[in-house]
């Protein structure tokens, strides 16, 4: 079976498992402005439908064919169309290559993966074994902080939340978030508290001290998500420190 004849059926068996009310309930987690089409597919049934086309070629197809059902995939209209793509090529890990990378990036300039989702999708299950698969990979990411995209830069800091535990890559995620400080998109403001919140999983006493050092640099809606874990106390303490 060819990657083309796999989008084909993979198209069909989605369309076949569509439930309008899902896809009328799922848009309501999307800004305006996110250009986002739904099936209507819960997630669990989903990976299961993702699980059945993996299984006809597991084995059998290399890695550049799955590269290529991805890329076909994510040029679909329908965000579970995209997310099967993402899912298939997140379990070819061990197999990936370095120009991945520069694939992954042109998916997310052309807004293949042009909503939150799908970018943190991508991010989570694609970038972050990437890094952590090829080194100095992730000092490559540094440039995605200044890009214009906004998908771009968002997969630049959400790359790092599977990682960020490691202590190898808590720098590089304090430097993420410094560097788009000042970034008033919300998205972005969402995304650099939401990698501050996993730092702080591994060391509590640097996220603190890191926000103090911070003061009113970061934006609100960033210190509101990095202190979610803190006991309310030490929110409010935090909250008003560094309130600009």
């Amino acid at each position: 079976m060819t990657p083309k004849q796999l989008e084909s059926q993979a198209r069909e068996t989605l369309r076949k498992a569509a439930d309008p009310k899902v896809a009328e309930g799922a848009r309501m987690y999307f800004k305006r402005w996110e250009k986002v089409f739904f099936h209507g597919i819960r997630t669990p049934d989903l990976r299961l439908i993702e699980r059945g086309l993996y299984q006809q070629v597991k084995g059998c197809w290399s890695h550049a064919e799955i590269v290529e059902f991805a890329g076909r995939m994510v040029r679909n209209r329908f965000n579970e169309e995209k997310a099967v793509g993402l899912i298939m090529l997140g379990r070819d890990w061990k197999r990936y290559e370095r120009d991945l990378l520069a694939t992954a990036r042109g998916w997310l300039e052309e807004d293949r993966c042009g909503d939150w989702s799908l970018t943190d999708l991508l991010s989570t299950k694609v970038l972050a074994p990437l890094i952590r698969r090829f080194d100095g990979m992730e000092e490559e990411i540094r440039e995605w902080w200044r890009a214009e995209n906004l998908w771009v830069r968002r997969a630049g800091v959400v790359s790092f939340v599977p990682l960020v535990r490691d202590a190898r890559y808590q720098e590089l995620a304090y430097g993420a978030v410094t560097a788009l400080a000042g970034d008033r998109e919300d998205l972005i403001q969402k995304a650099c508290g939401w990698l501050l919140r996993e730092a702080g999983k591994k060391d509590e006493g640097r996220l603190e001290q890191y926000l103090l050092r911070q003061k009113n640099a970061l934006g609100r809606t960033t210190v509101r998500y990095a202190i979610e874990r803190f006991p309310e106390e030490k929110r409010k303490r935090l909250l008003a420190a560094t309130r600009g």
